[in-house]
């Protein structure tokens, strides 16, 4: 590494994967991993936010319990979060056989309110997260220039292998809305405490 350009390569190379990985790092951080508190904390947000809404209105609501491999510990948890927050409906959090997800199930006047939510932490934790950007930022290039059209599915580079960016849990695709959903951190509601 004698040349003047060399040094430059590699300096800004290694300026731009540090830069990624402390942002990363620091989102990690900052988000944290929703453990089980953090779960029924904002499910029973987002279900207070609906039991207004859909009360009173039978055709958007169910009229059992999502079926299902009973998730006794998240029934608990989710339970007790939304007697905190003064919501003494019953409560049923389910795993459906065909679905990559739980269904938390909230017994109301006229019938059953279902809703999806994320049941199993994603594989791999923080450092797989960390490690798919390096890879990403490390192994593609770009063919495009900015402010080039892109049309739905027009390839927009090249890299040493196929290259797909999605959330997904458990090798299924999630919802990026249900993840912010679920995301106290990404919430726009007030914390509290």
């Amino acid at each position: 590494m004698t040349s003047l350009r060399a040094r430059i390569a590699f300096v800004l190379v290694v300026s731009i994967v540090a830069v990624v990985g402390l942002a990363t790092a620091v989102a990690i951080l900052v988000l944290g991993p929703r453990g089980p508190d953090g779960f029924a904390r904002s499910t029973a947000m987002q279900i207070e936010m609906l039991i207004p809404r859909l009360d009173g209105l039978p055709a958007a609501l169910q009229e059992a319990p999502a079926e299902g491999t009973p998730r006794g510990h998240l029934t608990r948890m989710l339970r007790d979060a939304l007697r905190d927050a003064g919501i003494p409906n019953r409560v049923v959090v389910t795993r459906p056989r065909h679905l990559p997800m739980a269904i938390v199930s909230v017994e109301l006047a006229d019938g059953w309110l279902t809703l999806p939510v994320p049941d199993d932490p994603p594989p791999g934790g923080p450092w797989f997260i960390l490690g798919g950007w390096m890879s990403l930022i490390v192994n593609v290039s770009l063919t495009l220039k900015p402010g080039d059209r892109v049309e739905v599915g027009q390839p927009l580079g090249r890299a040493l292998g196929a290259v797909e960016v999605q959330l997904s849990q458990n090798g299924r695709r999630v919802s990026p809305a249900l993840i912010a959903g679920s995301s106290a951190a990404l919430s726009n509601r007030p914390k509290s405490g």
